[in-house]
């Protein structure tokens, strides 16, 4: 696969894990599983990683709008293959996780905050890791 399918399809797959996450938040909120305190919580603890990976791949492609693709070269299906992996996961955790405090009530809050809190430095390590060398602007420094 080539490096910009394989990007476009990074971006996007990121893009709506995070939409799925805030909107089964937002339904559980309207619901009433959750406060308005314990909504912005837990908001607070999903977006900085989601704004951290936008802003490096929105750079990117700011960087690059007017280079010709002239070194698109290929990689492996593994690195696709994992990237993705790790992303369905981290989905499937954080949907879990926000449906646990939802079944068990009030008193689960805290350890939903520390769930949230493990999950996204899990994953978010790999994928901050995944999506920097992916995204990195030629000239730069190589994150190895």
């Amino acid at each position: 696969m080539k490096e910009s399918k394989l990007k476009n399809i990074i971006a996007f797959s990121i893009a709506v894990a995070k939409f799925l996450i805030i909107t089964w938040l937002l339904l559980l909120f309207m619901a009433g599983s959750y406060s308005f305190d314990d909504f912005i919580s837990i908001m607070s603890i999903i977006l900085p990683a989601f704004s951290v990976h936008a802003s490096v791949i929105i750079r990117q492609t700011v960087m690059q709008r007017y280079k010709k693709a002239a070194e698109d070269k290929e990689v492996k299906s593994s690195f696709l293959y994992t990237t993705l992996g790790m992303l369905f996961f981290y989905t499937i955790s954080i949907i879990g996780i926000l449906a646990y405090r939802h079944e068990i009530g009030p008193e689960a809050m805290e350890n939903v905050k520390t769930a949230l809190g493990l999950a996204e430095t899990v994953f978010g390590g790999y994928l901050g890791y995944a999506i920097s060398n992916l995204f990195r602007i030629k000239g730069e420094i190589d994150i190895d």
